[in-house]
């Protein structure tokens, strides 16, 4: 049954996903049936009660289904299967299980595994007794029909069985032929059912036998439930856990046969993809979804739409959830997927049940289930109302129903609601916690599609399904005469509408599919620049840790050198030593430079890479129009399109009349890309962040500087020895590059001198917008002749 406790549905759904991952996996084997045990719990409890022989069979069995089941998953535990795949909700639940092998063992004294009792010296003697006691009467029976069939005394040669013994059928008129006891005579007086007095003291004797053989079971099924007593309590346990536990195999073979998912506990309710699990595998899928602050979805649209189907599925899902089974949906577009909260109470006025002895009508018999609804229902509930305000005077029924939608809105429940009224669908647009859906009416072959569309409300297209159930076309086109203007008008604007939403659907599909692969490529950015953060603080940390081993080697050898020229003269041997020591820092310079050089070689050709993949996504984006100013790769030139080329055998797809200079040539659109300068103002957009950059790229172009564009910016700019003006035209050049192949940080190197170029760059980098701070090197790296630059 459904439960309303929180904590309770999410630990069944727990065991129900935990089993399904054993069902799934190679290590599951079924388990072991096991019979009722309420009476035999019953008598094992009782003091001096006896249960029956199935009873004890029925012990047994749950006993060794227990076993069997802790086995099991004993062995999937053991399999490799991660811990993370269980989530060990099935691990302590299995736990639980009492051990009941000491309770397994007494039974199976008892009785055998096929549920017989077995063999003790006094069952064999008595069952010996009988035995042969039902061999003497049938020999006895034999020769008494033998005398009697040569007297033509018998009605019939079969021996009759009578209250545990067996008769003779003796003919009336001959009754005296055969000695014994009569015990019966038919209807007709025809027949007199005879016992031989042969047998008459061997049945008895065979009665006897067969109490005693009874009494002999009882006692024996009555001492072993006197010594399962002890066990009663683990008893009870492994019933009740073993019941959990083929509650949540069955919940988990329901998810393996519907392809079911669990659904999350929040709000709004909402379904994606729901398949009403009877219709099988003509379920068309179907989304019923609340919004925020709507507690009203009125579902409009034809007869047999499917609009009844889609408020009993919303509610079933609902019921299933509760009971802790997974729901046969999807996980829909939503980050929570399809969500459904624990309702308090479902409540349903569904269907027709008027009733002649208690005089009510169709529509009596429907405000009669409403009048219980508004009594009870309240925030947590979930209400269903099918063709609400239907049966009686249109317009007093949509009034009504508008009313107890008021009041149910008041209320706080979830209401579904099916109506052909146009009260109704007006309702759901004005009401703030309203919302409009219909069911989808294919008007072509006047066939339902049976999908519900939310946003807009359906037309009842009467007409259309009686036409198609076989009306007379006159019927139909008079039908269509009496149609107002104003509804036919509303028709119209309710099929406007629906194209509408489709057209929605559609474009937020593609915008979605867009923004994914944006948001894609946006991670794939920022991966990209977190790898080039990470090389250039390990190259920074490389070189320091390099500065300090080879300071440190310097240090030693210089000391070394140092004293041994204190302790003793010049000699050329110390001489040869000083020039080895000079020769040998400059092939470690030189080879520290080649190493260095080697980075920044792989740092350019990274950010080259990434330059790349901005030159290919523009060309998908970049679509040239007439006037617009283009650079030409393949001529290192500027050109302005002038008109699409047409398309030649062999040719490119896409190919311009572009004039370069005074020349018109037909020029691939991949052989160009905008200028910042061009008149559509948007190329810019698309490779500059700052308009700056751009501004200053155009100025380069204009300059006739074309190889601008292939220049990578360097990670220390030398400025040293240059003039004023020639040095603030590097540093400007340089600021350009770093901005549009995304350096943020760069040195430059200027020197100490006398401090006037020093001055000049620094001023400039104080008046650049771009540069978010800037300061001299450590002294171990530069000092004050060398200055660190940060773009913001």
């Amino acid at each position: 049954e459904p439960l309303t406790d929180s904590a309770a549905i999410a630990r069944v759904k727990s065991l129900g996903k935990n089993m399904y991952n054993w069902l799934q996996s190679a290590r599951f084997t079924p388990f072991a049936a096991w019979d009722p045990v309420d009476n035999a719990l019953m008598a094992v409890k009782t003091e001096g009660a006896a249960f029956s022989l199935f009873d004890a069979a029925s012990l047994l069995r749950i006993t060794r289904a227990a076993s069997q089941v802790k086995t099991s998953y004993a062995k999937y535990a053991a399999s490799g299967i991660s811990s993370n795949a269980r989530e060990n909700a099935l691990d302590a639940f299995i736990a639980t299980i009492p051990p009941l092998e000491q309770a397994a063992a007494l039974i199976a004294k008892v009785i055998t595994d096929s549920g017989e009792l077995k063999e003790t010296p006094e069952l064999k003697s008595i069952r010996e007794k009988i035995s042969s006691l039902k061999t003497g009467i049938e020999v006895s029976l034999k020769r008494c029909i033998e005398n009697a069939k040569k007297d033509d005394a018998l009605q019939s040669a079969i021996p009759v069985l009578r209250g545990a013994r067996q008769l003779v059928a003796v003919k009336a008129g001959a009754k005296t032929k055969v000695r014994g006891i009569v015990h019966e005579v038919s209807q007709t007086g025809q027949t007199f059912f005879v016992e031989p007095s042969d047998v008459v003291q061997k049945n008895n004797e065979l009665v006897e036998s067969e109490f005693f053989l009874e009494r002999e079971t009882r006692r024996i099924l009555r001492s072993l439930a006197s010594s399962l007593r002890p066990f009663y309590a683990e008893f009870e346990m492994a019933r009740e856990v073993l019941t959990e536990i083929d509650c949540a195999l069955a919940c988990a073979r329901w998810a393996a046969e519907t392809d079911g998912i669990f659904a999350v506990e929040a709000l709004p309710p909402a379904l994606f993809q729901a398949r009403h699990p009877l219709l099988g595998a003509k379920a068309v899928p179907v989304d019923i979804a609340f919004e925020d602050n709507k507690r009203v979805i009125v579902i409009t649209g034809p007869n047999t739409g499917g609009k009844t189907v889609a408020i009993k599925t919303f509610a079933l899902f609902a019921a299933l959830n509760q009971c802790g089974f997974p729901v046969p949906a999807s996980e829909g577009g939503h980050p929570d997927g399809t969500r459904l909260p624990i309702f308090s109470r479902i409540f349903a006025d569904i269907g027709d049940e008027q009733s002649i002895d208690n005089s009510l009508s169709t529509f009596s018999s429907h405000m009669a289930r409403v009048k219980e609804i508004l009594l009870s229902a309240g925030s947590g509930s979930l209400v269903l109302l099918d063709e609400l305000g239907a049966g009686t005077d249109p317009e007093e029924g949509s009034a009504l129903a508008l009313a107890i939608l008021d009041e149910l809105i008041v209320r706080g429940a979830h209401v579904l609601v099916t109506s052909h009224h146009g009260a109704l669908k007006n309702y759901a647009f004005t009401h703030a916690q309203c919302i409009n859906a219909s069911v989808e009416f294919d008007s072509q072959n006047l066939l339902p599609a049976y999908r519900v569309i939310q946003g807009v409300p359906g037309k009842s297209a009467a007409i259309e399904i009686a036409h198609n159930s076989g009306i007379p076309q006159a019927v139909i086109e008079r039908a269509k005469t009496y149609l107002q203007d104003g509804h036919a008008d509303m028709s119209l604007l309710i099929q406007e509408l629906t194209k509408k939403n489709e057209q929605a659907r559609c474009l937020t599909e593609n915008l979605q599919a867009q923004s994914d692969a944006l948001n894609k490529d946006a991670q794939k950015i920022a991966q990209r620049e977190a790898r080039l953060k990470q090389k250039e603080i390990e190259i920074a940390e490389l070189a320091l840790l390099r500065k300090k081993d080879f300071a440190d080697e310097s240090r030693k050898l210089l000391e070394n050198l140092v004293r041994e020229l204190r302790e003793g003269e010049i000699t050329r041997e110390k001489t040869l030593a000083v020039k080895q020591f000079i020769f040998d820092l400059d092939q470690q310079n030189a080879r520290d430079s080649e190493n260095l050089d080697a980075q920044k070689t792989e740092l350019q050709n990274t950010m080259q890479t990434e330059r790349d993949v901005q030159h290919a996504q523009h060309e998908i984006l970049f679509e040239p129009r007439e006037g617009d100013s283009v650079w030409v790769y393949s001529l290192k030139k500027e050109g302005r399109v002038v008109q699409k080329a047409s398309q030649k055998k062999g040719g490119s797809k896409s190919a311009w009349i572009t004039q370069v200079g005074s020349v018109k040539l037909s020029i691939a659109q991949s052989d160009m890309k905008p200028l910042a300068h061009s008149t559509r103002g948007v190329s810019t957009a698309l490779y500059y962040e700052d308009a700056k950059d751009a501004r200053r790229l155009s100025d380069f172009c204009h300059d006739n500087t074309p190889s601008f564009m292939n220049e990578t910016p360097q990670y220390e700019l030398r400025v040293l020895g240059m003039r004023q003006e020639e040095a603030i035209k590097a540093l400007q050049k340089q600021i350009d590059l770093a901005s549009v192949n995304a350096l943020s940080q760069f040195c430059v190197i200027h020197g100490k001198g006398n401090g006037v170029l020093q001055k000049d760059v620094h001023e400039y980098l104080s008046r650049e917008s771009r540069v978010g701070e800037f300061y001299f090197a450590r002294p171990e790296d530069g000092g004050t002749g060398k200055t660190y630059i940060r773009l913001v």
